[in-house]
């Protein structure tokens, strides 16, 4: 299980004066796979103080590879810091390492260890990216598909209120305009529950979280995944996993099938 370590505080950053202040507690971080799964491109990052610090809790964010990058501030001269910066929603979160700098004339130097740390986190935010390049196979045939993923199941709740004005071939290309932030902010409490079932256990079931799963290259596999059954007649046994009215083949009968289930849902 591939897992990262490595000493750090953390930093408020003020946005209208531009100014980093350290936090002075030492820390630590820790970067693994969530629920102890490596294939789904979810990873755990966790900041806890170093020894027990009354009233100060650990921190938890979702970083999902391929929508996270881990970047040296070079413009700061008074010691190393680094921002954890989230694609999608914009978000960055700033850290200061506390490993020992072998320069002590040049307090923003990185050492061998920041070096080498850097290196691992943004091989990992990577590998998501360089697994997405390969050649996709044909869907197996309708009596051979499987039930569908979480990840193909996830976005279904979202479909239901994006109209599609042009055939659909993959549901990556159906959704790639979509404002998800702006769906997830306009959704009701009972349409984020059953998106939260999403999110990762280990994690907190908020929007942030929630934004980063849908964004990740997990669930684009999942979508392509998915899209490969509906095209290939597996469109009954995807309708009949997801509790949804068997409307026919192809991804436009998919679609509508669940805009249907939605309006029964909104009636009741």
């Amino acid at each position: 299980m591939v897992s990262i370590k490595f000493r750090a505080g953390k930093v408020n950053y003020d946005v209208q004066s531009h100014t980093a202040t350290p936090e002075p507690t030492q820390g630590v971080v820790t970067i693994k796979p969530s629920d102890d799964d490596e294939e789904t491109g979810f990873y755990t990052f966790e900041w806890a103080p170093k020894d027990n610090v009354v009233n100060l809790e650990k921190d938890e964010l979702l970083i999902v590879a391929g929508d996270a990058t881990w970047t040296h501030i070079k413009e700061c001269k008074t010691g190393r810091v680094f921002a954890l910066e989230f694609l999608s929603s914009g978000v960055r979160h700033f850290f200061w390492m506390q490993e020992t700098n072998e320069n002590e004339d040049d307090p923003s130097e990185l050492s061998k260890k920041d070096i080498e740390v850097t290196q691992k986190i943004q091989k990992l935010l990577e590998e998501e990216e360089e697994s997405q390049d390969v050649e996709v196979t044909d869907a197996p045939p309708a009596s051979e598909t499987k039930e569908t993923s979480d990840a193909s199941a996830a976005p279904t709740a979202l479909f239901t209120n994006v109209h599609q004005d042009r055939p659909v071939y993959d549901l990556n290309d159906f959704v790639e305009n979509i404002d998800f932030k702006q769906l997830v902010d306009d959704a009701d409490e009972a349409t984020l529950e059953k998106l939260y079932e999403y999110v990762p256990e280990s994690l907190e079931k908020n929007k942030e979280n929630l934004l980063n799963v849908l964004h990740s290259g997990y669930m684009k596999r999942g979508a392509s995944n998915l899209s490969e059954a509906l095209n290939n007649g597996g469109g009954f046994v995807v309708s009949r996993s997801l509790d949804i009215d068997y409307e026919g083949e192809g991804i436009s009968a998919y679609l509508n099938a669940t805009r249907k289930k939605s309006k029964k849902e909104d009636e009741k």
